[in-house]
């Protein structure tokens, strides 16, 4: 399940406890950079995880490198968010987008989409 553009607050509430039978792959706080309320963010994150049944989880964590564009707010903002994304997950596997392309500073580009599943499996077995 995915929406592109929801906050955690959103994610939370339209995903809380659908997780899979196997494995989750949880990616939130990316929309969460200009809401002003991390505290919030992190409260979603916990929440979420909480719900989540599934035997393994894996955080995907926003993309931290910098892309022509993007001013100081959002830069900020998206490293904050993968801050808390790390924080959360706690010991559930990550992976760092920022090791992957994205041009646009935000989603992985669609040929790496192969790479990132490839690690995904390697994560869940």
């Amino acid at each position: 399940n995915a929406t592109v553009g929801y906050s955690t607050a959103q994610i939370l509430s339209s995903y809380k406890g659908r997780g899979g039978k196997k494995f989750t792959v949880i990616s939130m706080g990316t929309n969460d950079w200009g809401t002003g309320s991390w505290a919030q963010t992190e409260k979603n994150m916990v929440e979420m995880r909480k719900s989540i049944t599934s035997p393994k989880v894996v955080w995907i964590v926003p993309n931290t490198n910098l892309v022509k564009g993007q001013n100081d707010k959002q830069i900020n903002g998206m490293r904050k968010a993968a801050e808390l994304v790390r924080k959360v997950a706690g010991s559930d596997p990550t992976i760092e987008l920022k090791n992957y392309k994205c041009s646009d500073g935000l989603h992985p580009d669609v040929s790496e989409l192969k790479n990132i599943n490839a690690k995904i499996a390697q994560l869940v077995g």
